[in-house]
């Protein structure tokens, strides 16, 4: 009998998006200065992510009622890095805010 093997295609949305993903100033030469600021705040020892999520949804047929609605989402995190802010080795703290919008 052979084992079946886990799949290592990666999957799609956010759960299983890439963490702290850099910008490229080659390709994005308008972020440049983003990209500058978050590398000081990662030499201090802070991580700040930003995402950004947005769907359309909409019911073109059937049920009560068709339209389209908009939702969107904004996760902020940021992490300090303990060991470089306070010597305190291992030490990590989280924090996140998430708001959401939707539009009818």
């Amino acid at each position: 009998m052979t084992p079946i093997r886990p799949s290592r295609r990666p999957r799609r949305g956010s759960a299983h998006r890439r963490r702290g993903a850099a910008i490229n100033r080659d390709s994005l030469p308008a972020l440049a200065p983003a990209a500058d600021f978050k590398k000081k705040l990662k030499d201090m020892g802070l991580n700040l992510q930003m995402t950004y999520i947005g769907e359309v949804l909409g019911n073109v047929s059937g049920g009560r009622q068709q339209g389209v609605i908009y939702d969107g989402r904004m996760e902020f995190l940021l992490e300090a890095d303990m060991e470089k802010i306070a010597n305190w080795q291992g030490g990590l703290c989280t924090w996140t805010a998430t708001g959401s919008r939707a539009l009818a």
